[in-house]
Protein backbone atom coordinates (compact mmCIF):
# COMPACT_ATOMS: atom_id res chain seq x y z
CA UNK A 1 0.00 0.00 0.00
CA UNK A 2 1.39 3.38 -0.90
CA UNK A 3 2.07 6.17 1.55
CA UNK A 4 -0.45 8.32 -0.33
CA UNK A 5 -3.31 6.13 0.94
CA UNK A 6 -2.31 6.40 4.58
CA UNK A 7 -4.29 9.57 5.43
CA UNK A 8 -7.39 8.03 3.89
CA UNK A 9 -6.87 4.77 5.74
CA UNK A 10 -6.27 6.60 9.00
CA UNK A 11 -9.50 8.56 8.52
CA UNK A 12 -11.29 5.31 7.77
CA UNK A 13 -9.87 3.54 10.82
CA UNK A 14 -10.47 6.44 13.21
CA UNK A 15 -14.10 7.37 13.07
CA UNK A 16 -15.60 7.15 9.62
CA UNK A 17 -16.16 3.43 9.13
CA UNK A 18 -19.91 3.95 8.62
CA UNK A 19 -19.25 6.70 6.11
CA UNK A 20 -16.82 4.43 4.27
CA UNK A 21 -19.36 1.62 4.13
CA UNK A 22 -22.00 4.05 2.91
CA UNK A 23 -19.72 5.23 0.09
CA UNK A 24 -18.92 1.67 -0.95
CA UNK A 25 -22.38 0.17 -0.67
CA UNK A 26 -24.54 3.20 -1.40
CA UNK A 27 -27.04 1.71 0.98
CA UNK A 28 -26.86 -1.76 -0.52
CA UNK A 29 -27.13 -0.85 -4.20
CA UNK A 30 -23.48 -1.50 -5.02
CA UNK A 31 -21.42 -4.58 -4.37
CA UNK A 32 -17.72 -4.38 -3.62
CA UNK A 33 -17.04 -6.97 -6.32
CA UNK A 34 -18.24 -4.67 -9.12
CA UNK A 35 -16.00 -1.79 -8.08
CA UNK A 36 -13.27 -0.86 -10.48
CA UNK A 37 -9.67 -1.01 -9.22
CA UNK A 38 -9.59 2.78 -8.74
CA UNK A 39 -12.82 2.93 -6.73
CA UNK A 40 -11.31 2.09 -3.33
CA UNK A 41 -8.99 5.08 -3.66
CA UNK A 42 -11.94 7.26 -4.64
CA UNK A 43 -13.89 5.89 -1.69
CA UNK A 44 -10.99 6.52 0.69
CA UNK A 45 -10.69 10.08 -0.63
CA UNK A 46 -14.44 10.60 -0.28
CA UNK A 47 -14.31 9.40 3.31
CA UNK A 48 -11.35 11.64 4.04
CA UNK A 49 -13.08 14.63 2.42
CA UNK A 50 -16.24 13.91 4.38
CA UNK A 51 -14.30 13.77 7.65
CA UNK A 52 -12.58 17.06 6.77
CA UNK A 53 -15.94 18.65 5.93
CA UNK A 54 -17.41 17.45 9.23
CA UNK A 55 -14.47 18.95 11.12
CA UNK A 56 -14.79 22.22 9.22
CA UNK A 57 -18.51 22.35 10.01
CA UNK A 58 -17.83 21.70 13.70
CA UNK A 59 -15.18 24.45 13.75
CA UNK A 60 -17.54 26.86 11.98
CA UNK A 61 -20.27 26.15 14.53
CA UNK A 62 -17.82 26.83 17.36
CA UNK A 63 -16.69 30.08 15.72
CA UNK A 64 -20.28 31.23 15.26
CA UNK A 65 -21.07 30.40 18.89
CA UNK A 66 -18.07 32.47 20.03
CA UNK A 67 -19.11 35.39 17.83
CA UNK A 68 -22.68 35.20 19.07
CA UNK A 69 -21.48 35.11 22.68
CA UNK A 70 -19.26 38.14 22.08
CA UNK A 71 -22.10 40.06 20.43
CA UNK A 72 -24.46 39.19 23.24
CA UNK A 73 -21.94 40.39 25.83
CA UNK A 74 -21.51 43.70 23.97
CA UNK A 75 -25.28 44.19 23.74
CA UNK A 76 -25.63 43.54 27.47
CA UNK A 77 -22.79 45.98 28.18
CA UNK A 78 -24.39 48.69 26.02
CA UNK A 79 -27.74 48.09 27.70
CA UNK A 80 -26.14 48.46 31.13
CA UNK A 81 -24.51 51.75 30.01
CA UNK A 82 -27.84 53.00 28.69
CA UNK A 83 -29.60 52.19 31.95
CA UNK A 84 -26.85 53.89 33.96
CA UNK A 85 -27.09 57.01 31.78
CA UNK A 86 -30.86 57.01 32.09
CA UNK A 87 -30.60 56.93 35.90
CA UNK A 88 -28.01 59.70 35.76
CA UNK A 89 -30.24 61.91 33.60
CA UNK A 90 -33.23 61.22 35.84
CA UNK A 91 -31.16 62.28 38.84
CA UNK A 92 -30.07 65.42 36.97
CA UNK A 93 -33.70 66.19 36.11
CA UNK A 94 -34.68 65.81 39.76
CA UNK A 95 -31.74 67.98 40.78
CA UNK A 96 -32.71 70.59 38.20
CA UNK A 97 -36.29 70.59 39.45
CA UNK A 98 -35.11 71.10 43.02
CA UNK A 99 -32.78 73.88 41.85
CA UNK A 100 -35.60 75.59 39.94
CA UNK A 101 -37.88 75.43 42.98
CA UNK A 102 -35.08 76.83 45.12
CA UNK A 103 -34.46 79.66 42.63
CA UNK A 104 -38.19 80.47 42.47
CA UNK A 105 -38.32 80.67 46.27
CA UNK A 106 -35.22 82.87 46.30
CA UNK A 107 -36.68 85.11 43.58
CA UNK A 108 -39.95 85.33 45.51
CA UNK A 109 -38.17 86.35 48.70
CA UNK A 110 -36.06 88.92 46.81
CA UNK A 111 -39.21 90.28 45.17
CA UNK A 112 -40.92 90.59 48.59
CA UNK A 113 -37.86 92.32 49.99
CA UNK A 114 -37.85 94.79 47.09
CA UNK A 115 -41.54 95.55 47.58
CA UNK A 116 -40.97 96.12 51.30
CA UNK A 117 -38.10 98.48 50.65
CA UNK A 118 -40.17 100.67 48.29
Amino acid sequence: MSIMLMPFLDAFKRNTRQDFDHVLHRRGTMDRAVLSPGMPLVAYKAVFDLAAAKEELRQTKEDHAKLLGGCQARVEQQLAKKIALQHKYEALDEGSAVLVVGLEEELSSVTKLLEETR
